[in-house]
Formats: C-alpha cells, sequence, structure tokens
C-alpha cells in the first residue's frame, strides 16, 4: 500500500475548501431581520399598583426577567416587596412545612410559551407555567409601551378587584 504524500492530501484540501467558499457576493449576508418592539431580554424596575388592597409603587422591585423572542416568551419574576425568605441550611423542597413552601413559592410568577402582537396589546399563550391552571389553556393580555430600551406593560384584570398594574420595564439585551 503506497502513502499518498502529506503535502498532497493538504493541497488537495485546499484546493477543494477555496472550490467551495463562497465567492464575495455570495458571503455577504443579509442585513439582520428588524427585531419586533417587544424582542429582548427585560427585567422590571419598577411596579405601580392602582386600585386594590396592595396600590402604591415600588421603585425596587424582587428580581425579575422577561424574554421575548420572535414567537416565543419566557417569565420568571418575584412578586412583593420583600425577598423570599431562605431556607433553612440542608433543607429540600420535601422538608418544607407548608408555611415556608408558601413563603418560598407563592410570591413567584413562570410561565413560558407563544404570544402575540395586536396593535398595543401583547397575549401571551403559556405552554408551561408554575401555575397549571395557566398553563390549561390559559392566556394574559396586556396593553405594551416601547421607548428605546424602556417598556411599559399594562395589567387590567378583568377578574377581582379593578386594579390595575403597571410595570416598567429596562432592556438588558
Amino acid at each position: 500500500m503506497k502513502l499518498i504524500p502529506y503535502f498532497l492530501v493538504v493541497s488537495a484540501v485546499a484546493a477543494t475548501l477555496t472550490a467551495c467558499a463562497p465567492t464575495p457576493e455570495q458571503g455577504q449576508t443579509a442585513a439582520p431581520a428588524a427585531r419586533g418592539p417587544l424582542e429582548g431580554v427585560w427585567k422590571v424596575a419598577e411596579v405601580t399598583i392602582t386600585g386594590g388592597p396592595n396600590e402604591g409603587t415600588n421603585p425596587s422591585p424582587q428580581p425579575s426577567l422577561y424574554i421575548f423572542a420572535k414567537q416565543h416568551y419566557s417569565i420568571i419574576r418575584v412578586g412583593g416587596r420583600e425577598p423570599r425568605p431562605l431556607w433553612k441550611e440542608g433543607a429540600t423542597r420535601e422538608s418544607l412545612t407548608e408555611a415556608e413552601f408558601r413563603a418560598a413559592f407563592t410570591p413567584m410568577t413562570a410561565n413560558s410559551g407563544t404570544y402575540e402582537l395586536n396593535g398595543s396589546s401583547v397575549t401571551t399563550r403559556p405552554m408551561v407555567a408554575l401555575d397549571p391552571n395557566f398553563m390549561s389553556g390559559g392566556s394574559a393580555t396586556f396593553e405594551y409601551q416601547v421607548e428605546g430600551d424602556s417598556l411599559l406593560l399594562i395589567d387590567r384584570p378583568t377578574e377581582g378587584p379593578a386594579t390595575e398594574v403597571r410595570r416598567k420595564f429596562v432592556r438588558l439585551e
């Protein structure tokens, strides 16, 4: 069996790659598609509630992350004004008392799915959610306003007390 000299193999590979390389016209990438108004990563910077027992403005809300892609979204946030209590050292979810479990998980909102824009409103439809009822065919509609790297989502719940929740966001990316 004869061995092909190394330089012939390298030359053949280089010639093949050069022949397959795009020409300058082919190699130019198209301009990036225009980004939708909500697309990006956002965090809640302020929450204002009008009406109901929790009325007021929270200028330092708990952590949150809202991600909007072309058609999908993902939301996770901690509600309220106070951080969630830490578990005792060595505790697991299974070892928490009912009160500890509620304190840790009740303030959480988490859901991901698809969204659609219609004028100045956005409707989310979860595929997965912390709340199983919301995940079973639920949806939520908000008014939205985007100005540069700022987003305002306005929630006017159709059930319960007459309240309005305005969440102001800053774009993280």
